[in-house]
């Protein structure tokens, strides 16, 4: 593990520009990788160079309310904080992002004319449009569970892929009704996802969980690091992830 840690940093303090270091989805994350993660902190935290010229952005999926084998929020703040508090050279932790920072009003209409992935025909795009809307609003005064970015690009793509979205050269269509009632709560459109697992080899899903850490140690590259000439204008924008930055 230090061995690791100390490559990265190598590798880092060689490239002698600053540099940003993300880390995404960290609900995921494993304990293996979790303790590997908080030793390359305390080690960057050690480092004369590192401490000015390096900005650490760690995401963790906003909207948490399921069980995932990695922390939340909280989780995630309360693992940082312990960090500052075992040392003498302090950093200073600061959301970046966080659902409050999307505005969700005509998101689709928006989308559909940024990303061509996503065009909606004009035929249906007022009818999709116009139920996030919607939706949207129902959340806000019902629950205190908010609509994201992620969620809208989840529901889309499972309907691309279900054909209830159908392709033509003028965007995609509506092939049946759809309502609020119709739409997945926030764990029925994880679950679609994770269904598609069960299309592979038990020997391939085995590979596929193999630990992170193990992944990161293997696949680290200079690739994976980004040169800055300022990291703290830089915004990590990971649809529904709340995105906390650490400033060494």
């Amino acid at each position: 593990m230090n061995e690791i840690s100390l490559e990265i940093i190598d590798r880092l303090t060689n490239i002698n520009k600053k540099a940003l270091f993300i880390m995404e989805d960290i609900h995921w994350v494993d304990p293996e990788t979790l303790t590997l993660l908080k030793h390359f902190i305390r080690t960057v935290n050690r480092n004369f160079f590192l401490r000015k010229n390096l900005c650490i952005i760690i995401t963790v999926r906003a909207e948490i309310k399921g069980s995932y084998r990695g922390l939340n929020y909280q989780d995630l703040k309360k693992e940082l904080n312990n960090l500052n508090d075992e040392t003498n050279n302090f950093f200073e932790l600061i959301d970046l992002l966080d659902v409050k920072s999307f505005n969700l009003v005509d998101f689709v209409k928006n989308l559909s004319t940024e990303k061509n992935k996503f065009k909606i025909a004009s035929s249906s795009m007022n009818q999709i449009n116009n139920l996030f809307n919607d939706y949207n609003k129902q959340l806000k005064s019902e629950s205190n569970v908010k609509l994201t970015p992620l969620y809208v690009f989840k529901v889309l793509e499972s309907w691309i892929s279900d054909k209830s979205l159908k392709y033509t050269p003028d965007g995609y269509f509506l092939t049946k009704t759809v309502d609020i009632e119709s739409l997945p709560n926030f764990e029925d459109i994880d679950s679609y996802y994770h269904q598609i697992f069960n299309e592979f080899e038990s020997s391939f899903i085995k590979l596929m969980s193999t630990d992170c850490s193990k992944i990161w140690a293997s696949s680290f590259t200079s690739t994976s690091v980004v040169n800055l000439d300022e990291p703290r204008a830089i915004l990590n924008i990971s649809d529904a992830n709340i995105s906390l930055v650490m400033s060494m």
